[in-house]
């Protein structure tokens, strides 16, 4: 990747998705799966390009994640978690060098995951969305990308190790 582009500013780590346990516990495979989508991907990709941001004395590394709110048995919960004290680790490392480490945890936004499969007709959608989710409405992939592209910036400077909700006001506890 570095040898192609010579550098790399800004790394979105986008990787994922829901795993459900479809019954029991889950399997050790199930598990490990959820890990290396959810966590190691993109921690992976991260250690490539960190010591290059480090040397131009720039970078930003952004996590999407999603809930550390348990709704359901599901192997996609623990890495969120494992993202977000990851982030906190490596931005404690390296923000002397002007590298940001930063976490967005979107909500429920409209994607083929949601709007397929999930919540596949509008009225569930508004249903949902007037009980979970106090401004009434679903996001939108804007919503997300707004936040990611401000903390891109170099305005996001003195923004480093936080993990910032974008849910229209869904998550339930303030930690």
């Amino acid at each position: 990747m570095l040898d192609a582009f010579g550098r790399l500013d800004i790394l979105i780590n986008n990787a994922g998705g829901s795993r459900p346990i479809k019954g029991g516990f889950g399997t050790p495979e199930e598990w490990e799966e959820g890990m290396r989508l959810n966590f190691d991907a993109g921690r992976n990709l991260a250690h490539t390009v960190i010591e290059s941001m480090q040397a131009h004395k720039f970078g930003r590394i952004i996590n999407l994640t999603g809930t550390e709110e348990p709704v359901g048995f599901n192997a996609a919960i623990p890495p969120n978690g494992a993202v977000t004290i990851w982030s906190k680790l490596l931005s404690s490392v390296v923000a002397k060098d002007g590298v940001t480490v930063n976490c967005i945890s979107p909500g429920i936004v409209h994607s083929e995951q949601i709007d397929e499969r999930v919540f596949p007709t509008l009225q569930e959608q508004q249903d949902w969305a007037r009980t979970a989710i106090p401004v009434g409405y679903i996001g939108e992939a804007e919503d997300v990308a707004l936040v990611a592209v401000f903390l891109s910036s170099p305005r996001a400077r003195y923004i480093t190790g936080e993990v910032i909700y974008v849910d229209g006001g869904s998550k339930r506890y303030p930690h």
